[in-house]
């Protein structure tokens, strides 16, 4: 509950720099830390909370994408 493990197989074409933006709909969304799991622009593991402060972990819908400057 509320962990997603987000992969694909194309890396960003521009290479090393990228921003990974996540939204969730009623929940506080970030991407785990690096000690944690692997961090990459193909790689990556978003954890949903509650959006009252409880810290209580939560199926939520989320919004994903990898930007990268031109």
């Amino acid at each position: 509950t509320g962990v997603y493990q987000i992969t694909w197989t194309e890396p960003h074409p521009t290479g090393a720099f990228y921003v990974t933006h996540c939204k969730g709909e009623d929940a506080f969304v970030y991407v785990r830390p690096r000690a944690q799991g692997t961090v990459s622009s193909t790689e990556f593991t978003l954890v949903s909370k509650l959006s009252n402060m409880t810290n209580s972990l939560v199926n939520s819908i989320v919004s994903v994408s990898v930007v990268a400057p031109l």
